[in-house]
């Protein structure tokens, strides 16, 4: 849902969205975060969000600009992902995957002991799906299994296959040829426990 701040600025309301008791009520106050709802506009070029933190709020607010007057210059560019973050239903049981099917390493970091997975010079933070919100925020969508990931090896996709039915895990889909990055790629696809979709995919050499 979207509202109106007290400044004027019209944000989105995280304590409204997707509940069922306020989409067919009139608007009032939301105590949560102190909007006042009111009907998100249809205009494909307004409804690009752009995200703020709400000031005195756990959530993530977003505010639609009143005009768009081009884009403004741009002060960086994105070298590389770091790390992706997964919703899992069980840690242990994650974890253990990754490093035996996948081969990845393990780490336990931090005060809270958080888990990742580290492979290359990336990582993956396993993020337990009952974790609080206001401690480890998250995606909007922060079901098990809403992942969609590619890896890319070294080894051809027959080798991929033949360690996939070694390690009990059933293969979706693959090989087949995809469009990677950087070319060509070919692909084997499967899930891992939560139901994340993982590629496994090479290049293959001219």
């Amino acid at each position: 849902m979207w509202g109106t701040a007290a400044d004027g600025v019209r944000q989105f309301c995280p304590a409204l969205a997707g509940s069922a008791r306020h989409r067919n009520r009139s608007p009032e106050p939301c105590h949560r975060a102190g909007y006042e709802p009111e009907r998100r506009r249809k205009d494909p070029i307004r409804s690009l969000p752009c995200p703020i933190v709400v000031s005195g709020a756990q959530e993530i607010g977003y505010v639609l600009p009143d005009k768009l007057e081009g884009d403004p210059p741009m002060r960086f560019t994105i070298d590389r992902i770091d790390h992706l973050v997964l919703n899992v239903k069980d840690v242990e049981i994650a974890a253990a995957w990754y490093q035996r099917v996948l081969g990845m390493d393990r780490e336990d970091f931090g005060d809270d002991r958080r888990t990742a997975v580290k492979f290359g010079g990336q990582k993956i933070n396993l993020r337990p799906v009952d974790a609080e919100i206001g401690t480890w925020p998250t995606g909007v969508n922060d079901q098990p299994g809403a992942g969609d990931i590619c890896f890319i090896t070294a080894v051809p996709p027959d080798e991929v296959v033949g360690h996939l039915h070694d390690c009990g895990v059933m293969i979706v889909a693959g090989p087949v040829e995809k469009a990677g990055a950087l070319g060509p790629i070919m692909s084997v696809y499967c899930r891992d426990p939560d139901g994340t979709l993982v590629e496994i995919a090479s290049y293959q050499s001219s």
